[in-house]
């Protein structure tokens, strides 16, 4: 008999495998994916219980002194100018935050030139008085604070990046990024905190520099510790960073260029 002439006999051995998610997908099925990582748990200050609070938080004075009273009365003086605000802009916000269009922890920051960065750089066991920078960010930060002009990096100040993070959240706007890093060469002043990776120049998107300034001076020598904060209406920016004690002053007027302490 021709081969030709013999009927065909399919064998058909079952298929056997050890990941049962492999197994599921030859039947059929759907195999369970693993769920996407989890936002990291950092504890804004700012949030006050989330996105459906834009209370600011209230903190003690460390000392009791007149130089402490005077700083007190500043931050006072902003709380009451930014609650103005929040009652006119505030329910805005609020929507953005529901979307939300910044999540808790996240940084959305740019040069003003680019497509803004967005990611997540503080550690999950961070909190305001120890913010730590997760490894897996560290380029990305270096990165983003550059110095333009010649591309020069450093460590950035964990304490900065958290309050910049804060800001993002608080009024879920990116940040235009004017000045990071600067190295010492290009400083006119020996002890600017942006030698150290501490400072930063930034404006935010929709946001009034006065407003942006008063958030950073109500947070002042609070959980995230002595800060300067420096307006600069002409330019339109905020200058803030970490420091061992509190400053604030207004630039871009040549009689007070004596006193600027950035």
């Amino acid at each position: 008999m021709a081969l030709a002439s013999l009927p065909l006999i399919l064998l058909v051995f079952p298929y056997v495998t050890r990941y049962p998610d492999v197994w599921q997908l030859g039947h059929g099925a759907v195999p369970e994916l693993p769920a996407p990582p989890a936002v990291p748990d950092f504890p804004l200050v700012t949030a006050a219980g989330g996105p459906e609070d834009l209370g600011l938080p209230e903190f003690e004075p460390s000392e009791d002194s007149p130089r402490m009273r005077n700083l007190q009365h500043v931050r006072d003086q902003a709380r009451e100018r930014l609650e103005t605000w929040l009652e006119e802009h505030g329910e805005e916000i609020l929507e953005r935050r529901r979307e939300p269009a910044i999540q808790p922890g996240e940084l959305v920051i740019g040069s003003g030139r680019d497509v803004p960065d967005r990611f997540f750089p503080l550690d999950g066991t961070s909190t305001p008085q120890a913010p730590t920078l997760a490894e897996s960010t560290a380029e990305i930060v270096r990165s983003v604070f550059r110095y333009r002009g010649s591309g020069a990096e450093r460590d950035m100040d964990p304490r900065l990046v958290a309050l910049l993070t804060e800001a993002a959240w608080f009024f879920q706007s990116p940040i235009t990024l004017v000045s990071g890093y600067r190295p010492r060469s290009v400083c006119t002043r020996r002890q600017s905190r942006h030698i150290y990776g501490a400072a930063s120049d930034i404006k935010l998107e929709g946001i009034p520099m006065e407003i942006l300034a008063d958030f950073f001076t109500v947070l002042s020598d609070g959980p995230y510790g002595p800060m300067g904060v420096g307006r600069y209406p002409r330019d339109g920016f905020v200058h803030v960073d970490s420091r061992d004690e509190t400053y604030f002053w207004t630039g871009n007027q040549p009689s007070r260029r004596r006193h600027h302490r950035n």
